[in-house]
């Protein structure tokens, strides 16, 4: 029971505000990080998770770190009020290119209050990569082509010289545009971050290359009803680790009456 209370799921969000497509309510968000608060689990900054991936931090109790893509203006203004009064840290993933890009999007001076609030810490989420993507559907599934080494590096390089304009230290942390990667992306970007995050549903265990994320911002309201799916998938996976199968992927979903039991009772004991 130690070892899969240890585990910690990565909950990623993208806005807060009216709901919709990756919008998540703040009344909903407040629910969450309440349930969070009465279920005793423990919200870790970055610092903390990367320090559990690498074996430095021990985690022995439930715990999660609450994730922001795209850098939505509402990360300031719906999200962080709400972090404040629940003093529960996150860290907002930025594409840099689209800093101070409109109305929608967090500013220069946006991010110097999130940094200064003491609640954020910061990832890269590319430059300028989801426009590409966004011309070359093809490449959503493998980003980088041979062809494109050279685009994607110059990338990397245009997005911390975005970190360092902002007062920001260099982002040891990528979190993957749209999730889609392939070995080659991985060789060409953890040369220059420790810490690869996908849009993979499961555990984050140390010492993982590619870290899951768990995307509740999307018809989800409850995180500790979403952590305690994840938990019953992962003692699943360790019922069955002597299987090659499911010790490469602890997102086995249960199916069956037994596992939705389960959940339940994990649930009312987190």
């Amino acid at each position: 029971m130690h070892r899969l209370l240890s585990l910690v799921v990565v909950l990623l969000f993208h806005a807060i505000g009216t709901p919709g497509a990756y919008t998540l309510s703040p009344t909903a968000f407040r629910q969450d990080l309440a349930l969070l608060r009465e279920r005793h689990v423990q919200v870790l900054t970055l610092a903390q998770f990367e320090g559990y991936m690498q074996g430095r931090y021990p985690v022995t109790v439930p715990s999660v770190l609450i994730a922001f893509d795209d850098g939505n203006v509402s990360d300031f203004t719906e999200a962080t009020p709400i972090l404040a009064a629940f003093h529960m840290p996150a860290v907002a993933f930025l594409i840099g290119s689209r800093i101070g890009e409109g109305p929608n999007t967090v500013s220069a001076s946006d991010v110097s209050a999130m940094a200064a609030s003491g609640l954020w810490s910061f990832g890269a989420h590319t430059y300028d990569l989801h426009s590409l993507i966004d011309k070359m559907p093809s490449m959503q599934y493998a980003f980088v082509h041979h062809s494109l080494t050279a685009t994607v590096t110059q990338d990397v390089y245009q997005e911390a010289a975005a970190f360092s304009r902002l007062g920001l230290p260099p982002p040891t942390a990528f979190a993957y545009p749209f999730g889609f990667y392939n070995a080659e992306t991985n060789a060409l970007l953890g040369h220059t971050y420790p810490f690869l995050f996908t849009s993979v549903p499961g555990f984050a265990r140390p010492g993982q290359r590619l870290i899951p994320r768990v995307d509740i911002g999307i018809g989800f309201e409850s995180l500790l009803r979403l952590s305690g799916y994840l938990a019953a998938m992962n003692r699943y996976w360790l019922l069955t680790r002597n299987s090659t199968d499911l010790s490469r992927n602890g997102s086995v979903l249960p199916t069956s009456q037994r596992w939705r039991e389960d959940i339940h009772h994990l649930i009312q004991a987190a």
